[in-house]
C-alpha cells in the first residue's frame, strides 16, 4: 500500500489554515462579517483549495464540509492520512511478522522432512533385521523339528535322545554285547537301522561312536573292550548306510560312569554305546 501524497495546493491551504485563514483575513471592526467570509471563499475557490480538499477527503472516505471554514476539513484529512499511515505501518509490521513465521515454519518443516527421511532409513534397516530374525527363527524351528523327529524314532527300551550343548546324543540302552566281546548280534540290526536313519537327517555332521563299560575287570581290559565295541558299531553303520559318511569311534572304558558300579542296575547303565552327533546345519 502507498501513502497518499498531499498536493502542494492542499499544503498551502493547510498552512493557511494552520496560521488561521480567518486570522489572515481578520475581521476589521469596520468590515461586516459576511464580507470577510465571502472574500475568503472567493480566494479559496480561485486557488482551487476547496476542490483539492474535497477530492482528498473523498479519497480518504470523508465528506468535507466548509460551513465553519477550511480548518476542520483540512484537519480531518490530515488525521485520516496519519491514521492510514499508522494502519500501513501496522500492516507492514504484521506482514513482516508473518514472513518471519513462514520462514520459521519452513525451517521446521525441513527439519521434520530430514527426521522422517532418517526414520525411513532406520525402518528399512529394521525391516532387514526383522527378515534376518524371521529366517533364523524358521531355521531354528526346522532344526527343532528334525531333532524331535529323531527323538520319536526310538522306544524307551531302545534308547534315549539327549542334548549336550550343541551335540545330540543317542544313548543306545537297547544295544548289548556278549560278555567280553565286540560282536553285534542280529537281534540288534533293526535298532542300528534306526540309528542309520537318524544320522541321515544330519548330513555333513560329525558323528562319533563312544563305547563305555562297567568297572568289572581291569582298566586296561575295559578300555580296549570299549574301543573295540565302538569301532564295531561305527564300521557296521558305515558298511550298511549306502553312503560314505565318516564315523569316528572312541572308547572310554569305565572312566565315565553314569551310576554306581556297586549294583547290577548301576553297572547296566554304565555299559552303554553313545552315538554323538555334532550337527552342521
Amino acid at each position: 500500500m502507498k501513502k497518499i501524497l498531499i498536493p502542494v495546493v492542499l499544503v498551502v491551504a493547510l498552512l493557511v489554515g494552520a496560521f488561521g485563514v480567518s486570522g489572515a483575513f481578520a475581521q476589521d471592526p469596520t468590515n461586516p462579517t459576511g464580507q470577510q467570509t465571502s472574500f475568503v471563499s472567493r480566494v479559496a475557490k480561485i486557488l482551487g483549495i476547496e476542490e483539492q480538499i474535497q477530492r482528498i477527503s473523498s479519497a480518504l472516505g470523508l465528506k468535507a464540509r466548509f460551513d465553519a471554514g477550511y480548518d476542520q476539513p483540512a484537519g480531518e484529512a490530515i488525521e485520516a492520512v496519519k491514521e492510514r499511515d499508522r494502519a500501513i505501518d501496522t500492516d507492514a509490521t504484521a506482514l513482516s511478522t508473518a514472513a518471519s513465521d513462514i520462514h520459521d515454519k519452513e525451517v521446521e518443516n525441513e527439519n521434520l522432512r530430514q527426521q522422517i527421511s532418517s526414520m525411513e532409513k532406520r525402518v528399512g534397516s529394521l525391516t532387514d533385521t526383522e527378515k534376518e530374525l524371521q529366517q533364523r527363527l524358521a531355521t531354528h524351528r526346522s532344526q527343532e523339528g528334525t531333532i524331535r523327529g529323531v527323538e520319536g524314532m526310538f522306544t524307551s527300551d531302545e534308547g534315549i535322545v539327549l542334548r549336550e550343548g550343541s551335540k545330540i546324543i543317542i544313548r543306545l540302552y537297547g544295544l548289548s554285547f556278549p560278555s567280553g566281546k565286540n560282536s553285534i548280534e542280529p537281534q540288534y540290526y533293526n535298532l542300528l537301522t534306526k540309528v542309520q536313519q537318524a544320522i541321515r537327517k544330519f548330513p555333513k555332521s560329525e558323528i562319533t561312536i563312544e563305547g563305555h563299560t562297567d568297572a568289572i575287570g581291569t582298566d586296561e581290559v575295559n578300555q580296549k573292550l570299549s574301543e573295540s565295541r565302538a569301532l564295531a558299531v561305527a564300521e557296521y553303520l558305515m558298511a550298511n548306510m549306502g553312503v560314505e559318511i565318516p564315523i569316528a569311534s572312541q572308547g572310554y572304558g569305565e572312566s565315565r560312569p553314569l551310576a554306581t558300579n556297586e549294583t547290577p542296575e548301576g553297572r547296566a547303565k554304565n555299559r552303554r554305546t553313545d552315538v554323538v552327533i555334532t550337527p552342521i546345519w
